[in-house]
């Protein structure tokens, strides 16, 4: 992994949640680059969702195909965002949702449920917390936040 995603990786996990230096190691060899030319699909509806990813470079956009054909942007998603139909993944059904690259676009992806049983080890600092919307990413407290990646 390039420095750069390193630090977009960094910055966009300890956005979510404070994590020491163990706990971004560890989500970090969870991941690995792609490159998705303009108009690639990340996530397709009717496909099973089963990644996430963390924008690095270019521009994602996040929609819906509604019953009467017309299209409907949820998101648009840029560097240092994190991308990938939490519903979708949670349901266990085929996604309804659409992930494009508008753009040339350099995404760090993990598996949805690898991040999981990560989140699930005893001691790490983040997990998906049930909310009013649903689920939400949180910390569990167990980390002190430190984190040496960062300047």
């Amino acid at each position: 992994m390039e420095e750069a995603d390193t630090l977009t990786f960094v910055r966009a996990l300890c956005a979510l949640v404070p994590l020491d230096d163990a706990d971004i190691h560890a989500a970090r060899a969870l991941v690995r680059p792609r490159e998705l030319p303009a108009g690639h699909y990340l996530l397709r509806a009717g496909e099973m969702a089963s990644e996430v990813a963390i924008v690095v470079r270019g521009l994602m956009r996040e929609h819906f195909v509604m019953a009467d054909g017309s299209d409907r942007t949820k998101a648009f998603v840029t560097e240092g965002q994190p991308t990938g139909s939490l519903a979708d993944l949670l349901s266990g059904v085929p996604s309804r949702a659409f992930i494009v690259a508008e753009e040339p676009t350099r995404v760090l992806v993990g598996r949805f449920d690898e991040m999981v049983a990560l989140g699930e080890q005893e001691g790490f600092g983040i997990g998906f917390i049930p909310d009013a919307e649903g689920w939400t990413v949180g910390w569990d407290g167990s980390s002190d936040g430190a984190n040496s990646g960062l300047d």
